[in-house]
């Protein structure tokens, strides 16, 4: 909780007669300019200028520790978000491979459209043609300060544009048990099955919100000071 002061102009009181109305509007001045002061610190506080509020890593979702069924050359799948509102940063993709060989990849996080695939979100760095054959999982890496929204649709996609490049697949939706609250795993597209892979990123806290009290307003006078909490 902040508290704070202002000071009223000592030369007012004398301007006009002293009444109720009067009063009541010096005390509505104080409060509105004391609020601005209040708001102003809190907008501009290292905490709501910092990108998203940037927070530990953690594992939004997974089923990377789940059984492999087996691998597809289907590389679209989707994943919904959970319900935090605030939203979440996003950090990362990890992938489960099947197979690959000689490939020249590149991974997109896109937005849905209807239930398939849309507009590109993020383009994702990591490696094109990852260097094991079998059971690699590698990392695809989000521009700085991306996020996602909450209970929202995405789609994981990768292009290829030689050789082969498969992912793992499982035949249920069954997550690690890291998982966030409210996320879940998604079909590939057009298919009956499930990618093997994992989101990291963050839970984005919500900004705290503002309650100014009149601890003093009413001693206020003229020349003095109104003191507020803030919390």
């Amino acid at each position: 909780m902040m508290r704070f002061s202002t000071s009223c102009a000592p030369w007012a009181r004398s301007l006009r007669p002293e009444n109720a109305q009067t009063r009541a509007s010096r005390r509505f001045s104080a409060l509105f300019r004391a609020s601005g002061l209040a708001i102003a610190a809190l907008l501009f506080s290292p905490l709501l200028l910092s990108p998203a509020f940037a927070q530990t890593s953690i594992v939004l979702i997974s089923n990377l520790g789940q059984t492999n069924n087996g691998n597809v050359s289907e590389r679209s799948f989707r994943f919904t978000t959970g319900s935090h509102q605030a939203g979440y940063n996003f950090d990362k993709i990890v992938l489960s491979l099947g197979y690959v060989s000689a490939a020249n990849a590149t991974v997109t996080l896109r937005e849905d459209s209807a239930g398939s695939p849309g507009d590109v979100r993020y383009t994702l760095a990591g490696p094109r043609n990852p260097a094991s054959t079998t059971g690699s999982n590698p990392d695809y890496t989000a521009p700085a300060n991306s996020t996602l929204n909450a209970e929202t649709t995405y789609w994981v996609v990768v292009n290829n544009s030689s050789g082969i490049y498969q992912l793992n697949r499982r035949n249920d939706d069954t997550a690690d048990d890291a998982a966030a609250t409210g996320w879940s795993i998604g079909k590939f597209r057009g298919r009956n099955f499930y990618a093997k892979f994992a989101v990291h990123g963050s839970l984005i806290p919500t900004p705290p919100g503002v309650t100014i009290s009149e601890s003093s307003l009413s001693v206020a006078e003229e020349g003095g000071e109104a003191t507020y909490d803030v919390s």
